[in-house]
Formats: C-alpha cells, structure tokens, sequence
C-alpha cells in the first residue's frame, strides 16, 4: 500500500506518527515528514520528525482505532496535537573550503547573495572556483574552513537538484 498524506504510520524512530507532507524528488527516494502523535505505548508525545518514506510502515486498524478514540476523548490532546506546526525545514549541505585571505569570507557571501530563484550546488561550487577557493568536501585540513549551506523545505529545480538560500561559515 502506497503511503499518502494523513496516514499513521511507525518508522525507524520510536513513536506513532501522521504523515503531513511528502517531498518527491526526481532520482531520490521520497521524504515523508512526519507529526508524532504518540508513543509506542500510545502517551501523548507532540513533536515531528522526517525520514525516508521506505522508512514508513502503515499501522494496523486496530491500532487506528484507538487512536481515533484517543482523540475522540481528549480534545485538549487533539487540540494541541492539531495545532502544532512543523517549521520549515532546514536541510544543510557542510563541506570544507580553503580561502586564499580573510577577505575571502565577505567575497563569497556577497557574491552568494541568492536571487529570488536560490542556487544549485553546481552553481555555488563554480562562484566558488571562479574566485580560487578550493573546495575539499568533508577533508579537513589546517587551513580550511566549514561552510554552510541551507536548502528549506527540500526545494529541488528542474534537474531535481537542491536550491540553496542561504550560505554562511560556521
């Protein structure tokens, strides 16, 4: 059975889980992202959490069941568990730079000021060579600098390759 959104579901984190978005991808597998409504032990536990849909496994009707009566008899419950929000979510790409001199820094973030339409690793990585900086991936060395990436929501492009708003050295 093909998971939607609404569904309750277990995945590898402990707990019981709603499904309130997916992110499909062109060449990845999907992202489900995930309200937790329970414990295994059905206690009230609000939070969220987000994983592989492969990750995810329907509940049984049993269980269904007493999670709809659950909510059916607690309101204050149903009531925060609906209202809470997931925030956006961050997803971070860190590789290692070496800079030629402190001036590098204000160089690349100004040059990173990303457009309305944000910008592909291919694209950071190319304002990145055209200004000499060597790019090291996850090496470190004695000269090298954490670099930071953000991509909100698992926004893609076209291609399917992540967009970036946000860079920052960390």
């Amino acid at each position: 059975m093909q998971i939607k959104i609404g569904d309750w579901v277990t995945q590898y984190s402990a707990g019981i889980y709603r499904v309130e978005k997916i992110f499909e991808f062109k060449n990845r597998e999907p992202i489900a992202v995930l309200k937790k409504g329970f414990t295994n032990k059905l206690k009230a536990s609000v939070r969220w959490d987000s994983c592989s849909i492969s990750l995810c496994e329907t509940i049984s009707d049993d269980l269904l069941k007493e999670i709809k009566s659950i909510f059916e008899n607690n309101s204050k419950f149903s009531k925060k568990f609906n209202d809470y929000v997931i925030p956006p979510i961050q997803m971070l790409f860190n590789t290692n730079i070496v800079l030629k001199d402190k001036q590098d820094k204000e160089t690349v973030i100004s040059q990173l000021k990303f457009p309305e339409e944000g910008k592909n690793i291919q694209q950071v990585e190319s304002l990145l060579i055209e200004n000499s900086i060597e790019i090291l991936g996850s090496v470190q060395s004695k000269d090298s600098v954490p670099f930071q990436l953000t991509c909100f929501d698992y926004e893609t492009d076209s291609d399917g390759e992540f967009i970036y708003r946000d860079a920052r050295f960390i």
